[in-house]
């Protein structure tokens, strides 16, 4: 991957190579642990949500006190450097407007404090993988007793600055738009379309378009290496003619002629790799200056160390690249994970750390169990998933299977991932009423705080292991924060975990994001599936899906792993493409196959494994029905926290907007639910979850303003206790500051070859 690096010398060497292809036993359960996990991480230290709250209060007096009080406090952290350099990288008219708390009218002022509380309580309250500000490192586990912790001198061991992904596509349309340039972009075809060379005709769906003698040669000659003058060459035609009717194809919707960006981690390298086979010297110079001025740009970002230097060289970077493209540096403003700008960074905390088995001993039985319920619930989405396209692709072929393909069906095949009344909802419903008789609540506890079980009974009650067969063996990735007081007694074993979520049939490491520093990270997925035998088609999502940016991505596809084209995406490889027009269905002894033009064979669990393991990360809950529910604790290992749902009219907020009234509304709301000092409020459309101190008047007013926004949406407020407390984290830098934390592991069936001993 092209990027530019600052780096940090600081005594400890990197993990570039993690070892993806081992795996530990998780005691004596039957499932095994990869042997690299990922520590994610706040880069603002726990303390630091100290500046929220105060004494409670009884009258507005009392509560403008306590207003003006965090205030002042809010104030001060404009006159943290690392802060504000935060914001900038986030948002620069954020940050414009926040670095002037003392301007404008007292409403102005305050709502610039809410935004800038906003941003604080998250750099400090969560465990995210974003820039310095949200650093991470992988971390080892060990097959020995015995874990250990160093971290070094620094908060960050490393950093990269690097071009999106939607950048290095726009510069590589603007080259496609200039004629010069493009002579040299080998044409390719869509990667939704096939040829059938006997019929002499393109198919797309249900389109179909007839191709001369000589398009048809050009056709099958452009395969995204070849240029218009070499297939000239190649195929003893003018070159002119080639031209013309590449030009008539790429209006068909046959071909594509252009740089082929695709929305990958490496899109800058591959960016760059497009200048190489330019042999005219001249062409070749324009577009190393403009390759050029983006680097010296990117780097430029990175060596800034303060507020104005990274603001003035993202201006900078910026005017360049909308010279270049033509095209606004920024995008989708006020989205999250939506690749707003036209760089990023990513660090690495400067820590090194082997978890042995002692660590994960306690905790052993409960996350089994958890893994078994993941892999329950996959196999049963898959069972229905794969009956409802069954049902799908007979209504097509109405008796004859070989007369439709998949393009046909692929877009009502989507709705049984992603409509109503599905399969998936199904599998939702039936996992929460096992979770309800394995749990078997004795009369009062749901009235209570805890639930307190052994991972024995849940299993004997409702053990999770009556499966279909149907879906892919996939991993499983389970988030754990932990409860300890220090790192050492954590790696002692001294520890409670709470699962945050359980990213149900999904290698959630499996993303740039993570995979950034990572020495072989091209090679990952094929580890992947070397190791958990997993065998699958990827379809080639297009780069207007707001799931797909480059740095993050819903999964990698392997150098072995064949691309389905139903939509036109740029692939990173064209010939590992096949056209969703191109593959066809079979049925054998009842069961239905996809089946590629080469022969190769897929059900449809490995065909739709994908969306499905989209699907099974996003549907896999952990909890109860009802408004409150408690903590459940298995062994040691808190499974689900104790959860309050709301709905927006037991708020009872006035329609103007008075911040004692409504902050009123907010103490009577938390009293009438029994609601603790600090949680985390999810208000439906909010993309993240707010750290809400309820004695907080500026967090109170940002949750109101949540609320307010969003009132008209049916689905409750859903409000979670505030566990583990920030200040109990037994992450600590060099100086003793506790971080926010969580561990990302990763889980499979242990009969994967190979493994080693394990916690027990």
């Amino acid at each position: 991957m092209t990027a530019v690096e600052l780096p940090h010398t600081t005594g400890h060497a990197a993990l570039t190579d993690p070892p993806f292809t081992r795996t530990l036993a998780l005691g004596t359960t039957d499932w095994d642990l990869w042997r690299t996990a990922n520590l994610r991480s706040a880069g603002f230290s726990a303390d630091g949500l100290d500046v929220f709250g105060g004494p409670s209060v009884a009258t507005e007096e009392e509560f403008t006190a306590s207003r003006d009080e965090e205030e002042a406090r809010l104030t001060l952290l404009v006159e943290r450097e690392d802060f504000v350099t935060a914001l900038v990288w986030q948002n620069r008219g954020a940050w414009r407007q926040i670095a002037s708390p003392f301007c404008g009218s007292p409403s102005k002022r305050r709502q610039r404090l809410r935004s800038l509380a906003l941003y604080w309580q998250r750099y400090c309250g969560k465990a995210e993988t974003i820039g310095y500000f949200g650093p991470g490192a992988w971390v080892e586990l060990g097959e020995s007793t015995e874990g250990e912790l160093e971290h070094g001198p620094q908060l960050i061991r490393e950093r990269r600055t690097f071009l999106e992904a939607w950048a290095a596509a726009a510069i590589g349309a603007a080259w496609s738009r200039d004629e010069q340039i493009r002579r040299w972009l080998p044409p390719y075809l869509r990667p939704d379309v096939a040829v059938d060379t006997d019929r002499s005709q393109a198919r797309s769906g249900s389109r179909r378009i007839r191709l001369a003698e000589d398009d048809l040669r050009i056709v099958l000659r452009c395969d995204g290496h070849a240029t218009i003058d070499r297939i000239a060459d190649e195929l003893a035609l003018d070159a002119t003619t080639v031209d013309t009717a590449v030009r008539k194809l790429v209006r068909r919707k046959v071909l594509n002629w252009d740089a082929r960006i695709p929305t990958t981690a490496d899109a800058h390298r591959i960016l760059e790799s497009r200048v190489l086979p330019i042999a005219d010297a001249a062409v070749a110079a324009r577009c190393l200056r403009d390759l050029a001025d983006i680097d010296g740009g990117l780097r430029a970002v990175s060596e800034a160390d303060t507020p104005d230097s990274l603001d003035a060289a993202l201006t900078a970077l910026s005017a360049d690249f909308e010279r270049i493209t033509e095209v606004k540096a920024h995008r989708a403003e006020a989205k999250s994970y939506a690749a707003r700008s036209v760089c990023f960074e990513d660090a690495a905390r400067d820590v090194t750390m082997t978890i042995g088995t002692a660590a994960l001993a306690p905790h052993a039985d409960a996350l089994a169990l958890i893994a078994d319920a993941a892999r329950w619930f996959t196999d049963r989405l898959a069972y229905y998933v794969v009956a409802e396209i069954d049902a799908i692709i007979d209504r097509a072929a109405r008796g004859d299977l070989t007369s439709i393909t998949l393009a046909e069906v692929w877009p009502r095949t989507m709705t049984v991932f992603w409509g109503e009344g599905t399969g998936a909802d199904r599998a939702r419903r039936e996992l929460a009423d096992r979770w309800s008789q394995s749990i078997a609540l004795e009369p009062g506890e749901l009235d209570g705080a805890v639930i307190k079980r052994s991972a024995a009974e849940l299993t004997t009650r409702a053990a999770f292991t009556d499966l279909t067969g149907t879906a892919v063996n996939l991993p499983h990735s389970p988030d754990l924060q932990f409860v300890a007081e220090n790192a050492d007694r954590l790696l002692a074993g001294d520890s409670t975990a709470i699962l945050g979520e359980m990213h149900a049939a999904l290698v959630s490491l499996d993303v740039p994001v993570f995979t950034w520093n990572v020495g072989a990270a091209d090679d990952f997925r094929d580890t992947i599936n070397a190791v958990s035998g997993v065998r699958r088609l990827v379809p080639l999502l297009p780069s207007t899906w707001e799931r797909n940016t480059g740095r993050f991505v819903p999964t990698t596809c392997g150098h072995d792993e064949t691309s389905i084209g139903f939509t036109n995406a740029a692939a990173r490889e064209p010939r590992s493409v096949v056209a969703a027009s191109d593959i066809r269905f079979d049925r054998t002894e009842g069961h239905t196959f996809v089946v590629l033009p080469d022969g190769r064979r897929y059900t449809l669990a490995e065909a739709f494994a994908v969306p499905l393991s989209i699907v099974a990360a996003d549907g896999f809950k952990v909890g109860l029905h009802g408004q409150r529910t408690p903590r459940l604790e298995v062994d040691r290992t808190v499974v689900f926290r104790q959860t309050w749902r709301s709905p927006f009219g037991e708020l009872a907020l006035s329609t103007k907007t008075v911040a004692w009234q409504d902050f009123a509304a907010v103490t009577r709301w938390r009293r009438q639910l029994g609601l603790p000092g600090r949680v985390y409020a999810k208000v439906p459309g909010e993309t993240k979850p707010l750290y809400l101190d309820l004695d907080s008047p500026t967090l109170v007013a940002a949750f109101v303003h949540q609320v307010r926004r969003q009132q008209h949406r049916l689905d409750p407020i859903v409000v979670t206790e505030c566990l583990p407390a920030p200040g109990s984290s037994w992450l600590a830098d060099a100086v003793g500051h506790r971080y926010v934390s969580e561990i990302r592991l990763q889980m499979l069936p242990a009969t994967s070859p190979p493994r080693t001993g394990g916690a027990s």
